[in-house]
């Protein structure tokens, strides 16, 4: 038997996953002496006056708000991204705007608590249970690594939770799910829900023309907000909405001390600037091979501070294991209060290659047929190629589908006159 010396995070469907609590006494812990790996948020469960969540140093006061979103990894009270966060009876409890429990608090919902730091630790004013998706199962995915939602892929991870495996087209379902890049869907819990009487989407809202999608899920009708969570009629192409509520997630944003957030990497630039789990970040004191090693979908776990201006200062973090994922849907997704830093975002450009001075051209694949050339002097228009006078260098070649064979080619100090084109069975167009 495991002898903890701290809050333990239960993990009742799989007990042997139990682990101590990151947060002992909900933030205010001090950091464990000599602590590499576990530390960080919440210290180890040893008060220390005038501590600060994740032994960063910044007091939280009696009473100040807390907010925290991420996944539950366990039950002391309730461990959210393994924080203790203690909650009474009888608290308020919602799933997608709708009235729930505690006791439908399962391993993998992602949660939104709106908290505040107690003598006694962390303690729950609300919970809002968060599902990216309710409604029928629309296509099973061969090899089980994915399934679709609404029309929506969601990949399933090893430790996905709930019934992800056996489900059927038509089932009703709810996803638990974290929000990645290119508007990829990571589920954390999937739970069948036979009774479900209408079909809901909470995230980002994506507009082009007059089409709004969530999740990647085609609502009708634009949706004019950052984001939302809509209920309505899923239709088998589109959710048609029957009302539309305010996104729960940050509802705390304005008001809490501290923000305490797990989500994954969907942007960044190379400089510190990212966006994660829907937020535009600095990630002010990351270290040149921590901005190396980052990568999109990465899981983080961020404490930030809301400072003047409405912007996010994170004052810890850490980096974990990058989530695959199994046919991801692009999207171009819409941060809310981005601002001006709207345009930061991640891109992979393919470099074309080029051929500087060379005194060699290599022979095109399947060339298809040599027209006969008189005069080289002035070239008008060569698949809109600018005027040519003299050649003497390939200056650049702009792009090279494919080059398989270099036949050599002499000396070229101008060109005159091209008697013939032995043969080209194909010319590429740009």
């Amino acid at each position: 038997m495991t002898a903890w010396s701290g809050p333990v995070c239960v993990d009742p469907e799989r007990p042997a996953s139990s682990q101590p609590a990151r947060g002992g006494i909900g933030g205010t812990g001090s950091p464990a002496v000599g602590a590499t790996k576990g530390g960080g948020i919440g210290g180890t469960g040893s008060p220390a006056v005038d501590g600060g969540i994740g032994g960063t140093g910044a007091p939280l006061a009696e009473n100040a708000s807390v907010g925290i979103v991420g996944v539950i990894t366990g039950f002391a009270s309730v461990c959210v991204n393994g924080l203790e966060v203690h909650f009474e009876h009888g608290i308020p409890v919602s799933e997608n705007g709708d009235p729930s429990s505690a006791d439908k608090l399962a391993i993998g919902h992602v949660v939104s608590i709106d908290a505040t730091n107690s003598p006694k630790g962390l303690m729950a004013r609300n919970i809002a249970i968060l599902n990216a998706l309710e409604g029928p199962v629309t296509k099973l995915i061969h090899g089980g690594k994915a399934v679709q939602i609404l029309g929506q892929t969601v990949s399933i991870m090893p430790n996905t939770r709930g019934s992800p495996q056996g489900l059927a087209v038509g089932q009703k379902v709810k996803v638990s799910a974290l929000s990645g890049a290119n508007g990829a869907l990571i589920a954390t819990r999937i739970q069948p829900s036979p009774n479900l009487k209408q079909a809901s989407v909470l995230g980002q809202v994506v507009v082009s023309g007059k089409q709004s999608t969530i999740n990647g899920v085609a609502v009708t009708g634009t949706i004019n907000t950052g984001s939302a969570l809509i209920h309505g009629h899923w239709t088998g192409t589109e959710l048609v909405p029957a009302n539309i509520k305010a996104d729960p997630t940050y509802r705390f944003k304005e008001s809490a001390s501290r923000i305490l957030v797990e989500g994954l990497v969907q942007t960044y630039d190379g400089r510190g600037n990212i966006t994660a789990a829907g937020l535009p970040l600095l990630l002010s004191n990351a270290t040149s091979t921590q901005m190396k090693a980052l990568q999109l979908n990465q899981r983080i776990f961020f404490d930030a501070r809301l400072v003047s201006g409405g912007h996010l200062v994170v004052d810890h973090f850490e980096l974990n294991e990058t989530l695959s994922v199994e046919n991801p849907q692009p999207s171009k997704q819409r941060n809310p209060d981005l601002g001006d830093r709207s345009a930061i975002k991640s891109t992979v450009t393919e470099i074309p290659q080029t051929i500087d001075k060379s005194e060699t051209l290599e022979k095109a694949e399947t060339p298809e047929r040599a027209e006969k050339v008189e005069k080289a002097e002035k070239a008008e228009k060569v698949e809109k190629a600018e005027k040519v006078e003299k050649v003497e260098k390939v200056e650049k070649v702009e792009k090279v589908e494919k080059v398989e064979k270099v036949e050599k080619v002499e000396k070229v100090e101008k060109v005159e006159k091209v008697e013939k084109v032995e043969k080209v069975e194909k010319v590429e167009r740009h």
